[in-house]
């Protein structure tokens, strides 16, 4: 990724300031952000292609501060913008190679981001799209990772879709908004489910030989809003509710190997499960519709810890194993009667061991800390 980034060419224009990539994790351009994220996008010019001199020209001199406001009203606020390319003139036209189209940006709103809305922005940019618009140019797209501890831990994210639910109102009245993020985000972390839930991950671990230190985690939300719908005499939004679960731990013994992980990582996608299908259950009618029938699309694996590089001799902080999950949980046809159960009699089902006591939801990133001597 830093290469298609930072790569410099014959020609190139540039804007902000390069973003450092620690580490990062490619993703489907569908892929929904969340405010905060830092993501970035990059594509690289398939075949070579002729053009004429005015939609060159306006390329050259087309001001970057155009993609940077296009992207800002849709949300996501760009750090920095590298495009280059080499070009040779022939009979009056521009022959174009190498053409590599790099950006890295933050969600700065809590719907309607991500990769396929940054491309589409900077694609509503007249002078820009009618250069890329000729060619073939396969977008990628990255998620960027910061370390959230100081020191070896284990990250295990899920990232989940509802299904979808609307808002409408008649034609004269404007549609009202839904639910604040923080209001719904409040749920994860307030009820108290879970922690439950995550408890009892940590009580499946231990029968497994491994004792579990939680250190935290951190909830994200956001909306994926249709464009406006007339049906009738009323108009209305359909929306879906994303929501991402990160969680960080060490064990005890230290898992050695991804193989491992892989033998217990199905108790983490159970209890995560059953705690999140109780939030949905318990949330009643007002709230309930807006998280419903959540399913998994994405689980994530990763070690963090220092390693050594053995061209430069210097100590890296970066993902040393990592893993991923793509589909419907493994867990979901027999979670929901255990998850109705555990409604029924108040949350009983599931047991808090001690551990849980010092659990905590993630407030902050914390840098990762100098390297060991």
């Amino acid at each position: 990724m830093q290469e298609l980034l930072y790569e410099s060419l014959a020609q190139e224009k540039v804007w902000g300031t390069p973003v450092p990539v620690t580490q990062f994790r490619e993703i489907g351009l569908q892929m929904y952000t969340f405010r905060d994220d830092f993501f970035g996008i990059s594509a690289y010019q398939g075949a070579p292609v002729t053009v004429d001199s005015i939609v060159r020209d306006a390329f050259v001199n087309g001001n970057l501060a155009d993609l940077v406001n296009q992207a800002s009203g849709q949300g996501m606020a760009i750090q920095y913008v590298r495009i280059s390319w080499n070009e040779t003139m022939q009979g009056g036209k521009y022959y174009i190679t190498d053409l590599v189209v790099g950006v890295v940006a933050k969600v700065a709103r809590d719907f309607n981001t991500g990769p396929a809305y940054l491309i589409d922005a900077l694609k509503a940019v007249w002078w820009y799209n009618q250069l890329i618009s000729k060619m073939y140019m396969p977008w990628k797209s990255w998620l960027l990772l910061t370390p959230s501890q100081t020191g070896t831990y284990h990250s295990w994210t899920w990232e989940a879709v509802s299904s979808t639910w609307f808002k409408s109102a008649p034609l004269q009245n404007p549609i009202p908004d839904p639910p604040a993020i923080e209001e719904v985000k409040s749920h994860f972390i307030n009820d108290g489910h879970v922690s439950e839930g995550l408890g009892e991950f940590a009580k499946k671990m231990l029968d497994e030989g491994y004792t579990v230190t939680l250190l935290g985690y951190r909830t994200q939300i956001c909306y994926e809003r249709s464009p406006e719908i007339r049906v009738g005499y009323y108009h209305q939004y359909i929306y879906r509710t994303h929501t991402r679960l990160s969680v960080d731990f060490t064990t005890t013994p230290e898992l050695a190997e991804l193989g491992e992980v892989r033998l217990i990582v199905p108790f983490v996608w159970l209890c995560i499960g059953i705690a999140i299908l109780i939030i949905a259950t318990a949330l009643g009618v007002a709230v309930y519709e807006f998280l419903h029938n959540l399913s998994t699309q994405t689980e994530t694996y990763e070690k963090w810890g220092w390693v050594q590089n053995p061209e430069t001799g210097e100590w890296e902080y970066k993902i040393t194993e990592k893993g991923e999950k793509t589909g419907p949980p493994e867990w979901w046809s027999y979670v929901i009667p255990i998850a109705v159960i555990g409604v029924a009699v108040v949350g009983a089902v599931l047991v808090i061991p001690p551990i849980i006591s010092a659990f905590r939801p993630e407030r902050e990133r914390i840098p990762p800390p100098p390297p060991p001597p």
